[in-house]
């Protein structure tokens, strides 16, 4: 991981870091199957990655929902 960008493919992830967070930088979109998704990191963003791998991470449902459909869409665009 590069110190000023924060890089996963994980969808889910992603999406709750969209909600909390920021948008994604960009999205690289050089493997269909397994985008990956570039943020600004910080120490809130990594906060918020350790919540939620820890499941303390609270989301808007309908927040994240809307967002999961905005993704998918930068993705297949």
């Amino acid at each position: 991981m590069n110190d000023k960008y924060y890089k996963t493919n994980d969808l889910a992830l992603a999406t709750a870091l969209q909600v909390v967070y920021e948008p994604a930088r960009s999205i690289d979109k050089t493997n269909r199957s397994q985008p990956e998704f570039i943020f600004r990191n910080s120490k809130k963003l990594q906060d918020y990655v350790n919540k939620f791998w820890r499941k303390e991470l609270l989301v808007d449902p309908l927040s994240y929902s809307n967002e999961l459909k905005n993704i998918k869409t930068r993705i297949y665009e």
